[in-house]
């Protein structure tokens, strides 16, 4: 049986998933994807960084190239994958504003937007500073 490159994304996808315990969802269990913990060289010169989260999906481009640039500048996260759950998409959607695409990117709790919001906050210099900014308040 020929499944194709879609299983072989789907199981790459089920293998960077953390299954947690979850009082709050129906079936006490919740899917989150474990955080990036590369940091061989670290952003900030503290090595303390601010706290970044994103939401994704499976199969999106976007998403895909928000976590490529977060990972390029070795930027801890934690990327939370919202196409199997619609708790963590109804959290994203309160969080964002009523935002319903992926990606949905926070730091320090704030708000950043997607994909091309994290793009334009790093071409024009912002987004080093952002997460500079939020470590040392």
């Amino acid at each position: 049986m020929f499944l194709g490159p879609y299983f072989g994304v789907m199981f790459y996808e089920l293998l960077n998933m953390a299954i947690q315990f979850d009082t709050n969802q129906p079936n006490g269990l919740s899917l989150r994807k474990r955080a990036n913990t590369r940091t061989s060289r670290p952003l900030c010169m503290s090595g303390i960084m601010a706290k970044v989260e994103i939401y994704t999906s499976i199969m999106c481009p976007y998403c895909s190239r928000a976590v490529g640039l977060l990972q390029a500048k070795n930027v801890r996260f934690e990327q939370i994958d919202v196409s199997m759950s619609n708790e963590l998409r109804q959290t994203m959607r309160s969080r964002a504003g009523g935002r319903t695409s992926v990606p949905q990117i926070f730091i320090d709790d704030e708000h950043i937007g997607g994909c091309d919001d994290l793009f334009v906050l790093e071409s024009a210099g912002h987004l080093d500073a952002l997460l500079n900014q939020s470590v040392s308040q």
